[in-house]
């Protein structure tokens, strides 16, 4: 047991990069592949999801699970609620194979 409890603490650990592409797009380095269950979002609304650059961000409504690699890089674009401040927060909920 106490193995099995070290790898699933193991399994916690999460190291991503993140960075600005634009005002209202960020991507991210996925170090594994897994999938992202959910976008939240405080001070913007409208996220869209896509993988590398030759990628594209849906047309309808962003749908989940949205799967990525091992070494992918996820674009997150979204729209400020509030255009004079720009300001928000995206957290992804994820899960790593």
């Amino acid at each position: 047991m106490k193995n099995r409890y070290l790898k699933l603490s193991d399994a916690k650990v999460v190291s991503y990069q993140v960075n600005p592409i634009g005002v209202n797009e960020v991507s991210i380095y996925m170090e594994n592949s897994g999938v992202i269950n959910q976008v939240i979002l405080s001070g913007a609304h409208t996220a869209k999801l896509k993988t590398g650059l030759a990628g594209a961000y849906p047309v309808d409504d962003q749908t989940y699970p949205f799967a990525y690699n091992a070494g992918d890089r996820v674009f997150v674009s979204f729209t400020y609620d509030d255009l004079m401040t720009a300001s928000a927060n995206v957290k992804l909920k994820c899960t790593d194979n």
